[in-house]
């Protein structure tokens, strides 16, 4: 399990094992957040016994799938809302945490965040958001 911090508030996360869960709690992360629908592999665990030993290891927890092709408006506005409310830190996990990050950065670019800061900000956690940053510029009208 590699996890990547954005913020003091938000990290991400490739997919997580019902094993990683107490290591995550031990962190003092305080919610998880499952980006990633159930059944998109094999070889991926049910969010349910993520969820079960989360709840074990007094995690808060939030099943919040989005699909791989790309988050919907609802996706980001959940998203936006998760973060403001849920306990912190938060840790997101989806297949990668490409998923997440681009959550992360559209709901920032809607609050506003520069755009260069959304994309340095993901590119020093390993993630490239530069068409999402595009995206946030065109709807800004930029």
């Amino acid at each position: 399990m590699e996890i990547k911090k954005l913020n003091e508030y938000l990290s991400v996360a490739g997919q997580l094992l019902p094993a990683d869960v107490a290591s995550i709690a031990e962190q003092g992360y305080k919610t998880l957040i499952c980006n990633r629908p159930d059944g998109e592999s094999r070889d991926q665990p049910e969010f349910e016994s993520i969820r079960q030993n989360a709840e074990k290891a007094g995690l808060s927890v939030i099943f919040m799938p989005v699909l791989s092709s790309g988050p919907s408006e609802q996706n980001i506005s959940e998203f936006s809302e998760a973060l403001d409310t849920a306990s912190s830190p938060v840790l997101a996990y989806c297949r990668t945490g490409t998923r997440c990050t681009i959550l992360w950065a559209l709901t920032q670019g809607v609050k506003g965040m520069p755009v260069e800061e959304i994309v340095s900000t993901a590119a020093n956690a390993g993630y490239d958001v530069t068409k999402v940053a595009a995206y946030i510029s065109h709807s800004r009208g930029s």
